[in-house]
C-alpha cells in the first residue's frame, strides 16, 4: 500500500491485511477488494463533530483511500468454436493491496483527546 501524509501532525492508526483495511483501531473496517470496480474508486473517511469516523461526509478529512480499477485479461480456454477459432474468457487479476493508496490527514486538535 502506498501511504501519503497529506499534512503535518498526528494521523489515525491503520492496519492492512490481504484485502481489508482497518482504521483507528478497528473503528472502520473496509474490504477493499469488495469495493474494487472497473474504474478508480475513491473512499473518503471523515471525522464527525462527535469525534467518530464515518464515510462520505463530516467535519474534517481523516483519510482517503484510492483503489485502482481491476485488470481483466482474455485467457485462452483451450477450446475452439465450430469454425476452429480459439475461445477466450475474461479473468480478473487478483486484488493487490500494493496498488492501493492511503492518504492520511492530521487528526484535528479537538478530536485528539476524545474519550474512548
Amino acid at each position: 500500500m502506498n501511504i501519503i501524509e497529506m499534512n503535518a501532525g498526528e494521523k489515525i492508526s491503520y492496519e492492512a491485511s490481504e484485502t481489508v483495511i482497518s482504521l483507528n483501531a478497528g473503528e472502520i473496517e473496509i474490504d477493499l477488494a469488495a469495493r474494487q470496480r472497473d474504474i478508480t474508486v475513491f473512499i473518503d473517511i471523515f471525522w464527525k463533530a462527535d469525534g467518530e469516523l464515518q464515510e462520505e461526509s463530516g467535519d474534517a478529512y481523516a483519510a482517503n483511500i484510492i483503489i485502482p480499477p481491476w485488470v481483466e485479461r482474455e485467457v485462452d480456454t483451450g477450446e475452439t468454436d465450430d469454425e476452429g477459432r480459439a475461445i477466450y474468457t475474461k479473468e480478473r487479476d487478483p486484488f493487490d493491496m500494493d496498488n492501493v493508496t492511503l492518504q492520511l490527514w492530521a487528526i484535528p486538535e479537538h478530536h485528539k483527546n476524545k474519550e474512548e
